[in-house]
């Protein structure tokens, strides 16, 4: 015994997948965040950030940047440069 295929339930989505994509095309690096702010600015239409994540992987789009990307300007600290707050005297703290 076969079964129908079954329909999809709920709404139909308000987000135009191939206007996402030429978002994605135009500014590659943009965040689930900004491509929401982006979408809402240039269609009206406002989704959640679950929502959008849905989207973009519907579309078959990653969320990885490329190895071809820059680094970060963000310096980051090294354990050399650090300071631990065990330094110290070496003396207990508590009372006798």
């Amino acid at each position: 015994m076969e079964r129908a295929p079954q329909s999809r339930h709920g709404r139909p989505s308000r987000v135009d997948r191939t206007h996402v994509k030429a978002l994605l095309k135009a500014k590659p690096d943009l965040v689930l965040r900004e491509l929401r702010e982006e979408l809402e600015r240039t269609t009206g239409v406002a989704i959640s950030h679950t929502q959008m994540w849905r989207v973009v992987r519907e579309l078959g789009l990653r969320l990885k940047k490329s190895r071809s990307t820059p680094l970060s300007e963000t310096v980051r600290r090294t354990s050399g440069g650090a300071k631990s707050s065990s330094i110290g005297s070496g003396r207990s703290r508590r009372s006798d």
